[in-house]
């Protein structure tokens, strides 16, 4: 039988040492590891240490569930507007305040505060009244001197003395009143061709004389243009569904019928594509676009294009490519890269778009292809972390202020030309600040922000050194803000001819709206001429001669395209040792073209 090890003898009076962790009582005496009491004890320590973590780990997953709830409760519920008051950390939940220590904001630097003081932010300023401000002169009534005038006399009802019955004199000028109304009429040209027998017995002359028939663009249709023009500028320009137009025209006294309408449309769908390609095809000349997306339905027979999608089959996508003087719409079911590669192939220009993966992917396989990005979407970012995390505040609030002090500095072309030292020396500071954020302790959407900033920083400073790029894509927005409120009201298209007619007509009024011309009389014209040939004329000039880049007699552009123009020109000629001379070359087809 074997004894036990003697323990080391110890003086009973000395006090005892006792361990302050398991570590210090498992080295202390090497006869302890097999000591149930001692094993348990770092079990549990070590179990502890787990749940400490796994708690850690739930809390930060808390935070982030309640951010996104936030932010999802915003977009559904919200103000769509940026322009609003974010919410304030006074109205933050409980667990999610400013002294939440899981969700600590990082102190403000001196520089920082000192710029808050003086730079306002927008949720701080007071909101102007709508309507006339005061101190303002007022602009007075519009005269319209441009519209016909229909002249009414009203005499008054008694014109003769009613003691006497002596008659009025007239005296002085007439009182007048101007009064503008809208009378809109349906009504029936009827059209009779007299016919003629020659009485002669000359063998050339036919023996019948008649007036050919009235151009129509239905064959045997009994509508004229006026009705097709109102028909497509209600629904491509005021995005209203047609049976809503159509119950408009019935309470003024004329029926039509919705099949007929449609079958009509599919017909004359045909005038507008040569003009489409040609417009198209203007736009691939320019050396500077635009160029965003957004989703579109269309329905019913697709020829067998699909999206691929098993959830979504019919959920197509609606791109917009905008340059100086043209805007053109495409309708494709992929949202990939491929209506990029095949509009921007084989160019060198600049493209300023957000920072969707498809546009990257074009610009690495297209030589000469520049990406810039947009800096409305970077401002978005931080104010979703506003949303998520409203103890962030003072630390977004210091970032949208040196946005806005960008958009302050490089707002219009003239202001980057002018102020170009002062955009490089901010520009600098907002990089220097961003690489310093992340060697802080933010949280993740934070931290996620700044690394695209930093990522996409080419991209976002590229209109340092080329005026005409704009800070932000929001003039695509814009010009897709229409096509929105279509999708929303009727839909999207019913069918594969029914969505290129949509992409035709948004080009054509859109470039038409884009140069100052009347979209109404236009389409008026081009289907005039179209229904008096019977077909697309061959000579397209006569449609649009901003097609071939020529401009209408007396026709003058719209003061900003002139002011963008100038600052171009200026841009080209300027001796700034910036401008390097392959910059030079690409802008001069651009500024030659006009």
């Amino acid at each position: 039988m074997q004894t036990p090890e003697i323990l080391p003898q110890t003086d009973p009076s000395a006090p005892i040492e006792r361990p302050s962790s398991s570590e210090e009582l498992l080295h202390s005496n090497r006869h302890c590891l097999t000591c149930p009491h001692t094993q348990a004890l770092s079990w549990w320590e070590e179990r502890h240490k787990k749940d400490q973590e796994i708690i850690a780990s739930r809390d930060n997953e808390i935070v982030e569930l309640k951010g996104t709830i936030r932010s999802l409760k915003k977009d559904l519920f919200g103000k769509k507007s940026e322009k609003g008051n974010p919410p304030s950390p006074e109205d933050a939940p409980e667990g999610d305040s400013a002294s939440d220590p899981k969700d600590p904001a990082p102190p403000l630097s001196p520089a920082e505060v000192k710029e808050l003081m003086h730079l306002e932010e927008p949720w701080e300023r007071p909101k102007r009244k709508k309507g006339h401000q005061p101190g303002r002169k007022s602009p007075g009534r519009t005269r319209h001197t441009e519209l016909p005038a229909s002249v009414e006399v009203h005499e008054p009802s008694e014109k003769d003395c009613p003691s006497c019955h002596a008659p009025f004199a007239p005296y002085g000028s007439p009182e007048e009143t101007d009064i503008i109304e809208i009378s809109v009429q349906a009504y029936k040209r009827t059209i009779r061709r007299p016919r003629y027998r020659k009485s002669c017995s000359c063998q050339n002359t036919p023996k019948i004389a008649i007036a050919p028939p009235a151009p129509r663009l239905v064959p045997r249709g009994k509508f004229g243009i006026s009705v097709w023009v109102t028909v497509l500028i209600d629904k491509f320009d005021s995005s209203r569904p047609t049976a809503r137009l159509l119950k408009d025209l019935k309470d003024r006294g004329l029926s039509l019928s919705q099949g007929t309408i449609t079958d009509g449309l599919k017909h004359i769908s045909g005038c507008f594509r040569p003009l489409y390609e040609k417009i198209v095809d203007r736009s691939r000349t320019a050396s500077f676009s635009q160029a965003d997306e957004t989703r579109y339905y269309v329905f019913g027979d697709t020829e067998g294009q699909t999206n691929n999608s098993k959830t979504s089959p019919h959920r197509w996508w609606l791109w917009i490519i905008l340059t100086l003087d043209t805007v053109v719409y495409v309708i494709d079911p992929s949202r990939s890269s491929k209506v990029p590669l095949a509009h921007f192939a084989d160019r060198a220009c600049t493209l300023l778009t957000d920072r969707f993966s498809a546009y990257k992917y074009a610009a690495a396989r297209i030589v000469g292809l520049a990406l810039a990005f947009c800096w409305a979407h970077v401002r978005r970012d931080f104010i979703r972390i506003l949303i998520k995390h409203p103890s962030m505040r003072p630390w977004v609030a210091a970032w949208i202020s040196r946005i806005r002090k960008l958009y302050r500095l490089g707002k219009k072309p003239e202001d980057r030309i002018k102020n170009r030292d002062t955009l490089v020396s901010h520009l600098a500071f907002m990089k220097q600040e961003a690489e310093k954020d992340l060697h802080q302790s933010l949280p993740p959407p934070a931290r996620k922000a700044v690394k695209s900033l930093l990522r996409h920083w080419d991209g976002l400073t590229l209109f340092l050194d080329r005026p005409e790029v704009p800070p932000d894509n929001n003039a695509t927005e814009r010009d897709l803000r229409r096509q929105v409120v279509g999708r929303k009201n009727f839909h999207g298209a019913g069918s594969l001819w029914s969505a290129n007619l949509a992409a035709w007509i948004y080009t054509i009024l859109g470039t038409w709206s884009k140069n100052g011309i009347n979209i109404r009389t236009a389409l008026t014209d081009t289907l005039t001429v179209c229904a008096a040939l019977g077909k697309v004329p061959d000579d397209l000039s006569r449609l649009s001669p901003l097609v071939h880049g020529l401009r209408p007699e007396g026709y003058s552009l719209p003061a900003p395209v002139r002011r963008h123009l100038l600052i171009l020109c200026f841009f080209f000629r300027s001796p700034d040792p910036v401008v390097c001379p392959q910059r030079k070359a690409s802008l001069a087809p651009f500024v030659s073209l006009h």
